[in-house]
């Protein structure tokens, strides 16, 4: 158990750390004439991700007991999410039946949400109420310096947790070899983390640099690039036949919160922290991955051209030559890190960063995969049935010709949870009929379980 606080300890402290900087920068933006904008766009940051987190919180835990909702609803409102949902994961807890994701995945959503609402504007935020204090020939406090490293070191922790986490999990290695294990033991292991905390930090501040600079120019400039580049990233996965997000929710709530929010929040994580969990198919991919790294290293260069070439550098206190030696000096210091990481990780994976696998196909080569074990091929009902509904047949006799097998070998990844996932006209009618005597939390009907359903009169 003491293992198991030390962990919990070691994913939430720089989360409770950074928001606790941001809190005294706030104050100190509120309390100096001039600046409390910047004290007022801090509180909102914290706000937004707080409300966000609540969205996640009530789609996961809606069909579960009122308790529960309100339990992790007293959680996020208290900042004590992070923790909470790490504590879980380190304590092994299974996923309820009840539940949309595993524990595993909603610590993960938790800590893209900090990134995406409090993190990534935040440290944006604070750069461009530096650069304009420079701007001006005023002096800036060492707290403020130390609250813009907190954010940027914080950042690139949670970016480099999340990806570890998922990469040494014993059981993704063994379903997905082919994706899971880049991290070698040992010393390697631990600079391989070290490179990807120093490389999140380092793109945090060269591209909130960026976004500062534009903003001193026009405001809109910088929203146009995003746009334009949010617009690229829809478009081409569109094109691919790609846009559907691989979680089972159909709905207002899959279109809106997972197809569009979700897969713009991991989009714009990864374009400011370069979390290398995201290059898989089930995010931006390995290809996209490389090329949006590309961009984002590009992206400063453009903005300090374009801030010196234009009228806002006139009367600036801003020296051009720091400023290009700095740009210069962080993405450079980001290609030689990503050089020893791809030089220390297991160079069997290096592919994954320049797959253009689709989500579709990842999904399906759960089931279809050579070797696929009999916890692979039941991976697949975890995820949306819209990217596998052409293997449907094929799976569900599957699933009903060793169903009766799996309850008597009672392997480890049979669970509650696993079972809830399974269509019902996936299961023999008379195990069936035992999960409705047992209460088995059946809550997924398609129009063919209905019928099934109906047939044993749940």
């Amino acid at each position: 158990m003491l293992k198991v606080w030390f962990v919990t300890f070691k994913k939430s402290f720089l989360s409770v750390l950074d928001m606790i900087t941001d809190v005294l920068m706030a104050v100190e933006y509120l309390n100096t004439p001039g600046r409390e904008k910047f004290g007022h766009a801090l509180v909102a940051m914290v706000s937004l991700c707080m409300f966000f987190q609540l969205v996640a919180v009530w789609v996961q835990n809606s069909e579960g007991p009122r308790s529960g909702l309100i339990k992790e609803a007293l959680f996020t409102l208290l900042a004590l999410k992070p923790g909470a949902d790490a504590f879980r994961v380190a304590n092994g807890e299974e996923q309820p039946v009840y539940a949309v994701i595993d524990p595993a995945l909603e610590l993960a959503m938790t800590k893209m949400f900090e990134m995406i609402f409090e993190a990534i504007p935040g440290c944006v935020m604070q750069l461009y109420a530096l650069l304009s204090m420079l701007e001006e020939g005023r002096s800036v406090s060492t707290q403020a310096y130390l609250s813009l490293l907190v954010s940027a070191l914080s950042t690139g922790y949670i970016s480099a947790i999340t990806t570890y986490d998922y990469d040494i999990s014993a059981q993704k290695r063994k379903n997905e070899p082919e994706f899971y294990g880049f991290i070698p033991d040992g010393v390697p292991g631990a600079i391989v983390f070290a490179c990807m905390v120093l490389n999140s930090a380092l793109l945090l501040l060269a591209r909130s640099a960026c976004a500062a600079l534009l903003m001193l120019v026009q405001p809109s400039i910088f929203l146009y690039y995003v746009l334009g580049d949010c617009a690229f990233f829809f478009l081409q996965k569109a094109a691919r036949g790609d846009i559907r997000c691989f979680l089972d929710k159909d709905g207002w709530v899959g279109t809106v919160l997972f197809d569009f929010l979700f897969q713009l929040c991991y989009k714009l994580v990864v374009d400011y922290t370069g979390l290398v969990q995201c290059r898989g198919p089930g995010c931006l991919g390995g290809c996209y991955w490389t090329g949006n790294m590309v961009l984002a290293l590009a992206a400063p260069f453009g903005a300090v051209a374009i801030y010196f070439a234009g009228d806002a550098s006139s009367g600036s206190n801003l020296d051009e030559s720091t400023t290009w030696t700095l740009a210069s000096s962080a993405c450079g210091a980001w290609i030689a890190i990503f050089l020893l990481f791809l030089l220390l990780m297991n160079p069997a994976l290096r592919h994954t960063f320049y797959s253009t696998q689709t989500s579709k196909a990842w999904v399906c080569s759960y089931f279809t995969k050579e070797g696929a074990t009999d916890a692979s091929k039941m991976q697949i009902h975890w995820y949306r049935r819209r990217l596998w509904k052409h293997l449907r047949p094929e799976v569900k006799e599957w699933t009903l010709a060793n169903w009766a097998r799996f309850e008597t070998e009672q392997p480890d990844w049979f669970t509650a949870a696993k079972i809830a996932q399974v269509d019902a006209d996936m299961i023999p009618p008379g195990s069936l009929e035992g999960l409705r005597r047992a209460g088995g939390g059946r809550k997924r009907k398609s129009s063919v379980s209905e019928r099934v359903l109906e047939a044993v009169n749940v």
